[in-house]
């Protein structure tokens, strides 16, 4: 309950459909709807290319995203009731670092992760300046999607983390312990994978590819190849 209005609540693990579960009670009830109250960072066995998600429509925050230095730097507009949200509410400026993999220590997303809170300290002048040759600029990804399983079943994956793809190519097939059934997950547009999941076994509806938009592939793929 909250100022005397019942809420409904969808909880579960990862991936399991709760937003779309929500989005259709809200279009069938007419009812408002906040899709997401808090969001997990990186859900179990996922792994994710080294990347800062920000809003980056603000000048501010964008600056120092740029400054961070990373491969890749995701537009994420502020989510109504996140934490992000609320520190903007106090014009603070926030970066979330997504690296690596759950339940792993990965030690180049560690040292670039670790290097980016440096050169943040050193632009808010809480580190002194130092000379230092400079950074490749980031690539800029205005939008990404998760491409979802489309049948429960056994995950061969033919596209690798950091790979530039182009549209209609196959990621991934998806069949059942059978094999009497076998369908494909294809990308809807020309991208790169930033995330995807690692288990061999999926449900339907499940995410499995992160995929990426950006025209900036010539400065992504010298990133990607460094």
């Amino acid at each position: 309950m909250g100022n005397g209005k019942p809420r409904v609540y969808f909880v579960g693990s990862h991936a399991t459909g709760k937003t779309t579960l929500a989005r259709y009670v809200s279009d069938r009830y007419r009812l408002p709807v906040i899709s997401e109250v808090a969001r997990s960072i990186l859900a179990e066995m996922e792994v994710t290319l080294d990347q800062i998600r920000a809003n980056l429509d603000d000048p501010a925050t964008a600056e120092m995203a740029r400054i961070f230095g990373v491969p890749v730097l995701l537009n994420s507009p502020l989510r109504d009731g996140s934490l992000r949200e609320s520190a903007a509410s106090h014009d603070v400026q926030t970066l979330l670092y997504e690296a690596g993999e759950a339940l792993r220590f990965d030690e180049l997303s560690i040292r670039i992760g670790v290097r980016g809170v440096v050169n943040a300290l050193r632009q808010l002048s809480m580190l002194p300046p130092v000379r230092r040759r400079a950074s490749k600029p980031s690539a800029e990804l205005r939008s990404s999607t998760w491409l979802r399983a489309p049948q429960s079943g056994i995950l061969r994956t033919q596209a690798a983390l950091g790979d530039m793809v182009g549209k209609g190519d196959t990621l991934a097939l998806v069949a059942d312990p059978a094999g009497e059934s076998e369908q494909s997950i294809e990308a809807p547009y020309d991208g790169v994978v930033i995330g995807r999941v690692n288990l061999p076994l999926v449900f339907e509806g499940e995410a499995v590819f992160h995929l990426g938009r950006t025209r900036q592939t010539s400065l992504l793929e010298s990133h990607l190849d460094a």
